[in-house]
Order: C-alpha cells, then sequence, then structure tokens
C-alpha cells in the first residue's frame, strides 16, 4: 500500500481507494494481525489511509526510498484484529 501510479485520465476514479480496499480486505481474509505501511509523507495520503483506520507513528522518519530518493515516506499501521488466527 505503498506507491501507485495512476495515469492523469485515470485519476479521481477512486482507483486507489479501491485498491487500498481490497488489500486490506484480503489482508483480514488471509489472517493477518495488522497492516504496516510506509506511504508516501503527505497530508492527502496520510488522511486517505487515517479514514481507513491506519495510525501513524508520529517523529518517526522514515527518510526516502531508493527507487525515488526525492520522496519523503512515513510509517503507519493498522491493527486487524485483536486475535490471531491460527
Amino acid at each position: 500500500m505503498n506507491r501507485m501510479v495512476v495515469l492523469k485520465t485515470h485519476r479521481g476514479w477512486e482507483i486507489g481507494t479501491q485498491f487500498d480496499e481490497i488489500r486490506i480486505s484480503k489482508a483480514r481474509e488471509y489472517g493477518a494481525a495488522a497492516v504496516m505501511v510506509t506511504p508516501v509523507n503527505t497530508p492527502s495520503r496520510k488522511l486517505s489511509l487515517a479514514k481507513r483506520g491506519f495510525v501513524f507513528l508520529g517523529g518517526v522518519s522514515m527518510g526516502n526510498p531508493i527507487y525515488a530518493p526525492s520522496i519523503p515516506i512515513c510509517a503507519g499501521f493498522q491493527i486487524l484484529t485483536a486475535e490471531r488466527k491460527v
């Protein structure tokens, strides 16, 4: 859930939102206890994920990814279940 580029002609169609929802749903389906993210550190992306229940680690700098050295990233997580399914 870290990086996805959508063609300008297809932006605003909520494609990213749909992918986020599918990823969270699949994590639950497979019994994951949590989902960890290191998205681009922008208010809009953080707000988008926060609306889905993600929490971000304040004061933690993740720096910049090797694949995009000019883009700062942050760290966050969402707890999916209190009990781990075995």
